[in-house]
C-alpha cells in the first residue's frame, strides 16, 4: 500500500463539505479527493493534484487537517476553507463512471456526517469534531 493524501473542501458559509459519492454493484460509501503520493511528490502537491485532476478546481491555500498511520503507510488529510459552494462535477474520475460505477461529487452538510457512510472512520471522526465547534 502507498502513502496516500487528500483535500478536505469546506464550504463554511453553509457549513458542507465536498464528498465523493462512490457507488459499485449497489454498495455505497463516501470519500474525499483523494489518492496516492507519488514518488518524490510531497503530500501537499499530491492533494493539489488529486484535487485538479478530480474536480478541475485549483487549490490555492490549505492546511494540515489530520495525519493518519497504517502501519508503514501514511493517510495525510489538508483542509481548504471556500467561501461558497462551487459546482462541482467529476473530471479525472468521470470516465470509470458507469451505471455500476458511480463517482459523483456532493456538498454534504457537515450536521449529516454521523450518519454518512465515510471513509476512512478516523478522518469521519475528526470531521465531526470540527464540525461540531
Amino acid at each position: 500500500m502507498k502513502d496516500r493524501t487528500g483535500i478536505i473542501l469546506y464550504c463554511e458559509e453553509q457549513k458542507r463539505l465536498l464528498l465523493i459519492r462512490r457507488r459499485f454493484k449497489e454498495k455505497e460509501h463516501w470519500i474525499v479527493p483523494s489518492g496516492s503520493v507519488h514518488s518524490g511528490e510531497s503530500y501537499e502537491d499530491a492533494a493539489k493534484r488529486k484535487a485538479m485532476k478530480e474536480l478541475n478546481i485549483y487549490i490555492q491555500a490549505m492546511m494540515d487537517f489530520c495525519t493518519i498511520n497504517i502501519g508503514r503507510h501514511i493517510e495525510k488529510y489538508f483542509i481548504s476553507y471556500l467561501d461558497s459552494c462551487i459546482i462541482l462535477k467529476m473530471h479525472g474520475e468521470l470516465n470509470l463512471s458507469s451505471r455500476e460505477n458511480i463517482y459523483e461529487p456532493v456538498w454534504a452538510y457537515a450536521e449529516k456526517l454521523p450518519f454518512t457512510p465515510l471513509y476512512p472512520q478516523y478522518l469521519k471522526d475528526k470531521l465531526i469534531e470540527i464540525s461540531q465547534k
